[in-house]
């Protein structure tokens, strides 16, 4: 049976890759905090996951659902940069690695429109992550 790897994968994004995965066939494994799944504290465990795998997917890190204040916006980043070299080192400790890595980066998100001062509707502020 094929086998395809959602990182993170118990969110919106995720429940739907899954169901749509076994739809079509595939042995879904997620790795996520969430007890009932692979942790991301187990490293052995999330090698041999990704081990044969056809494909990775990952959706992993803090929801951007949030003020983007300094604390969230250094933890959207981190949540990324740690979960991403999690996989990475998981990968190249696999003798059959996944066949294909697809990396949903949720930090592109549009930013929260702002009321502007001079009209009734919204712009965006394009600057908003990085300030």
């Amino acid at each position: 049976m094929k086998k395809v790897v959602l990182a993170g994968g118990t969110g919106f994004i995720g429940e739907y890759f899954n169901n749509k995965f076994k739809e079509l066939g595939y042995d879904v494994k997620i790795i996520s905090r969430q007890m009932q799944h692979i942790s991301w504290e187990d490293k052995d465990g999330i090698k041999e996951v990704l081990e044969d795998a056809e494909l990775l997917i990952n959706l992993a890190g803090k929801s951007v659902n949030c003020r983007y204040n300094e604390t969230n916006k250094n933890e959207i980043m981190n949540s990324r940069i740690r979960t991403t070299t999690l996989l990475g080192e998981a990968i190249q400790a696999c003798e059959n690695p996944p066949e294909i890595l697809d990396e949903f980066e949720y930090s592109n998100h549009l930013p929260p429109r702002r009321r502007s001062s001079n009209d009734r509707r919204y712009r965006r502020d394009w600057n908003w992550f990085l300030s």
